[in-house]
């Protein structure tokens, strides 16, 4: 029945936004070398050329997903029985509610970046133009906001008062044949850093259609598990939500799924090990593996706050994976005039790894805005942010369908 499916979910325990992130990091997303960068003033030192590292990497594996999703389906008043799995029929787009702070703002872009890196093209989310519909009080402790249809409304400033004990909350609606039609996410204003972006996240997965994953069972460092700890860099999502998320959108298909049990045969090949190409520190890279390439940046806490004070130029270096999983790299320069707080982001010389070769002619070039001590282009393929001492180095990600890279670069 059309409008029959209206589900609230309570969710982002009290314990994540206390913990500061503490607890073991999720082995997948960790660099396997380096340690936190220590404040340094600033240089004009050109980067030298970074040693390329490729590695394998044991995969997520489809049992683990298929127990993940177990969870997603389970019924809420009886664990023995099982719901169908409802997603998206189409790509949603995410609204902002129009008060948000440049920070705040940067951040749902930056969240949005790393789901998208999960997902295919087709299913990547947009983010669209601001909302501006009016507040909905329920009683005293709860703050939502009416939808449009197709999108996700994201409010970052709901007062303490409103919503004392949850860091977020999320509520979708549709219809049982269609799958999910619209949604609505609440962020609590208090919520700031490295527990802001795993609060986004958290609360997207859950307009996605995802739910809660139990402590300690099978998926510590899922990022949907009740008292989340994990310290994954802030750019990255755990490994096993990721997986998760390409499967039911990539795989599968999304919309209404009629069956209420999904299994590893509705999966299809899935890889044992994935091929992991980074600069040598663990700095930034990415992981190819079931014919999915997915870029990372590794902050270890180490961010800068609020936008740039001076115009400058940070000069690095670039790797990436092409769709069938060939690495390139090539040289990267962001630049950035604090007047306009917009700037460029250039990529040249990209050859496949190891050989004269160029890939795609060789340049990419980007126009970037800069929101906060993040920024990003307007087509959503690429999305950075400051580190160290004076916004002294960059770091980010470029999604596209011919290419998923990473970069990082130094003033």
């Amino acid at each position: 029945m059309i409008g029959s499916m209206k589900v609230g979910l309570l969710v982002f325990c009290i314990a994540l936004s206390a913990c500061g992130g503490g607890g073991d990091a999720p082995s997948t997303f960790q660099p396997e070398t380096g340690t936190t960068p220590e404040a340094r003033p600033p240089t004009t030192q050109q980067p030298s050329q970074p040693d390329i590292a490729v590695r394998i990497l044991p995969s997520v594996t489809a049992a683990d997903v298929e127990r993940y999703l177990d969870h997603n389906t389970q019924n809420v008043f009886d664990p023995h029985e099982h719901d169908p799995f409802s997603a998206w029929p189409d790509a949603p787009i995410i609204r902002i509610w129009h008060d948000a702070s440049p920070e705040s703002r940067g951040a749902v872009i930056q969240a949005v970046a790393a789901l998208n890196a999960a997902l295919p093209h087709k299913w990547h989310i947009t983010v669209g133009p601001d909302f501006h519909g009016g507040p909905e009080y329920e009683g005293d402790n709860r703050y939502t906001k009416t939808a449009p249809f197709g999108s996700i409304v994201i409010d970052m400033n709901v007062p303490v008062r409103i919503m004392p004990e949850a860091a977020g909350e999320a509520f979708f609606q549709g219809a049982v044949e269609i799958g999910i039609e619209q949604a609505q996410i609440t962020i609590r204003e208090d919520q700031s850093g490295e527990i802001r972006h795993h609060v986004i996240v958290h609360e997207i997965l859950h307009a996605l259609g995802f739910r809660h994953i139990p402590p300690n069972d099978f998926h510590p460092d899922s990022v949907m598990a009740y008292g989340y700890g994990g310290d994954t860099p802030e750019r990255n999502i755990p490994r096993i939500d990721m997986a998760a998320v390409r499967t039911v959108y990539g795989v599968i298909g999304g919309g209404a799924i009629s069956h209420t049990r999904m299994d590893v045969e509705d999966f299809g090949a899935w890889d044992s090990q994935v091929v992991r190409i980074a600069d040598s520190n663990g700095g930034y890279g990415v992981d190819y593996g079931n014919g999915l390439a997915v870029p990372w940046i590794a902050l270890h806490g180490d961010t800068s706050n609020g936008a740039p004070s001076r115009s400058a130029t940070w000069r690095g270096h670039l790797v990436g994976m092409t769709p069938n999983g060939q690495e390139v790299d090539g040289d990267a320069a962001i630049r950035v005039n604090v007047a306009s707080m917009s700037g460029t982001a250039s990529f040249t010389d990209i050859e496949h790894h190891g050989t004269d070769r160029p890939w795609h002619g060789g340049d990419l070039a980007y126009t970037i805005q800069v929101t906060g001590a993040t920024y990003h282009d307007s087509s959503g393929e690429l999305a950075g942010r400051f580190m160290g001492y004076d916004h002294d180095r960059t770091a980010g990600t470029i999604d596209r369908a011919d290419l998923a890279a990473a970069f990082g670069a130094s003033r």
